[in-house]
């Protein structure tokens, strides 16, 4: 069964990118300090699996994700965390992350980046060829200027509800529930004002797991103490048969 990721078990991917050849002044500080200490939060809750990662190009992150989603079986219920730090833009105005080896155009269109959207496409992809399902996946986007766009006619807003505890019913509900999450920075400059440490979204986030005294047991508590924190944040569900409470049972200690 190592191999088997059941319902409420999840496979995590944490990605930090400091060094960015191709843009000018590109390089940051602060991100693979920012996933080191992610891990370390998340090492209090349970997952199946913790993988870590830093400087990838383009084809080697979508490379390593196949090949992490590939070792697995993934059941009914199952979950996949997704955790970025590095630079953020749009590409055709929706949100996307820049690897090692991304730059912009002269078209003003940036290469070998990837939308949101996309990647959640190469892990539908994987999962369907494999005739498996994988029932949430939620993604935690440490990066600057790649903004909200609640436009897309598969995106919405979703609307939070904390609950200090949850029934029996309502957890074995939300398990069935498919959805792709987002919790994302939105502010245009979310580097850390000495330009060491970690970020400011990555310290809010940390202080929140961290905090033995809060009860965080999906996105919704997770989100509302970060907002408390900071309200230059989003959180929205892409896709996925969820409505706009979309919930991933990702915290529960």
């Amino acid at each position: 069964d190592s191999k088997k990721v059941k319902s409420k078990e999840t496979i995590c991917v944490l990605l930090g990118i400091a060094n960015y050849p191709k843009i000018i002044n590109g390089s940051l500080n602060t991100p693979i300090n920012d996933v080191n200490s992610i891990e370390s939060s998340l090492t209090k809750y349970k997952f199946k699996k913790i993988f870590k990662f830093k400087d990838l190009e383009n084809k080697e992150f979508e490379d390593t994700l196949t090949n992490i989603l590939n070792q697995y079986q993934f059941k009914e219920g199952s979950q996949f965390l997704f955790y970025f730090a590095g630079h953020g833009e749009k590409k055709f105005d929706n949100p996307a992350i820049l690897f090692k080896d991304s730059e912009q155009g002269s078209n003003g269109i940036w290469e070998n980046a990837m939308e949101l959207e996309a990647i959640i496409k190469l892990i539908n992809a994987i999962i369907k060829n494999k005739s498996e399902v994988l029932t949430k996946k939620l993604f935690i986007i440490d990066a600057c200027n790649q903004g909200a766009n609640i436009t897309q006619t598969n995106t919405k807003k979703i609307e939070t509800n904390s609950k200090e505890e949850y029934s029996f019913k309502e957890i074995n509900d939300y398990m069935r529930d498919e959805v792709n999450i987002v919790i994302s920075s939105s502010s245009g400059n979310n580097k850390s004002p000495d330009g060491k440490g970690i970020s400011p979204f990555c310290e809010n986030i940390s202080k929140v797991l961290n905090n033995n005294e809060l009860k965080v047991y999906s996105n919704h508590e997770l989100f509302d103490e970060i907002l408390i924190k900071d309200k230059n944040h989003y959180l929205i569900s892409i896709g996925g048969s969820s409505d706009n409470s979309g919930r991933a049972r990702f915290f529960l200690k």
